[in-house]
């Protein structure tokens, strides 16, 4: 039998500890992959197996004390042939009797509206019910006005006058009498800067393109035009510097590769983030909201859910990495613990935990 010489044991010795090594190594990389595969946990408030649970929201707001309000279209024996106004806390979705809203809040009051519609209504807090909107899952109509940086159909102005995005114009009321510009024209949302100057986004028809406009109360500019017909603002929101972020989404489809995926506005540059030009995974952007940390949450049809930090770093959750029943999230809100609320298409309310 052959013996190892001394200079032979050392190299053998050093060979053996660099194997070592790089096993550890090895194992340290994959360790790592492995952590970065799941980034959160989401908290469903609907049970999958029972189909009458679930419910297609059309509006979702919070209060200041974290009180999530909702107006949803409800299945029932697997029809959608319901809608009404439902409350969530402590863990709990409870429909709100829509003859008397007051358990809500005791100072909202009874309003008529410019079309005899019917509005509940305070410096908080506005819930509306349109009897003639042709499908039923828009009946209601909820909009908080806490948070006056992030679009919705209602906001109230530095006057407190209370303006609405409708189908037919932009609609201002100023506690007595109504008034209404650019009648004939839809218009889907409503937000407000740090300022409070308005601005005003349109749900185009397929033959035109759609356009933002703001309002500084002396006169109405155009502030940007989508790039192609039926392409349209479904969302804005104010950041804490006072940028503008808004998505686009097609009218034609709501595809990863349709819309123009999401805007910055700095008050004199547009910045935008595709799926083309960043890990954004989808163009299809339906809603945005802004943390305290200003981080941005981006809800996509098909792709799930985007976190965008202040160093441009964004995060994606979907299938891959979280439990979400479907990877349409249409409606996001944020609360004072910092959770992230989302609308899911067709699965109601679901909270993320990071």
């Amino acid at each position: 039998m052959k013996t190892l010489n001394l200079q032979q044991h050392k190299r053998m010795y050093r060979f053996i500890i660099f194997f070592i090594f790089v096993l550890i190594s090895c194992k340290k990389e994959h360790l790592k992959e492995d952590e970065t595969k799941v980034y959160s946990e989401l908290e469903f408030y609907f049970k999958e197996n029972d189909y009458n649970t679930c419910m297609v929201i059309s509006s979702l707001e919070i209060t200041n004390n974290n009180v999530i309000i909702i107006s949803a279209f409800k299945r029932i024996d697997h029809n959608f042939n319901y809608a009404a106004v439902f409350t969530f806390n402590n863990n709990k979705i409870s429909e709100v009797d829509s003859a008397d809203f007051l358990s809500l809040d005791q100072s909202l009051k009874k309003l008529k509206g410019i079309n005899d519609e019917q509005f509940w209504y305070n410096e908080n807090l506005l819930i509306k019910y349109d009897k003639n909107q042709e499908q039923l899952v828009y009946s209601w109509s909820v909009a908080g006005f806490n948070n006056i940086l992030k679009s919705s159909k209602f906001k109230l102005d530095k006057f407190d006058n209370l303006w609405e995005a409708t189908n037919d114009g932009i609609n201002e009321f100023d506690g007595q009498n109504w008034k209404n510009y650019f009648k004939g024209n839809r218009f889907w949302a409503i937000c407000l800067d740090s300022q409070k100057n308005l601005y005003a986004s349109t749900m185009p028809g397929f033959d035109e393109p759609g356009i933002i406009l703001k309002y500084n109360y002396e006169k109405w500019d155009t502030l940007a035009i989508c790039s192609a017909n039926a392409k349209w603002v479904p969302c804005m929101h104010f950041d804490s510097e006072d940028n503008l972020w808004f998505g686009v989404l097609s009218r034609w489809a709501v595809a990863p590769e349709s819309g123009d995926g999401l805007y910055k506005y700095d008050g004199k540059n547009f910045t935008n983030y595709n799926i083309y030009n960043s890990k954004l995974p989808s163009n299809s952007i339906i809603d945005i909201a802004i943390d305290k940390h200003n981080n941005k949450w981006i809800g996509m049809y098909s792709s799930g859910l985007a976190k965008l930090n202040n160093n441009n770093e964004l995060k994606i959750f979907n299938k891959n990495n979280t439990p979400m029943p479907f990877e349409s999230i249409e409606h996001i809100v944020v609360d004072n613990n910092n959770n992230t609320w989302m609308a899911i298409q067709f699965y109601g309310l679901a909270k993320l935990k990071e």
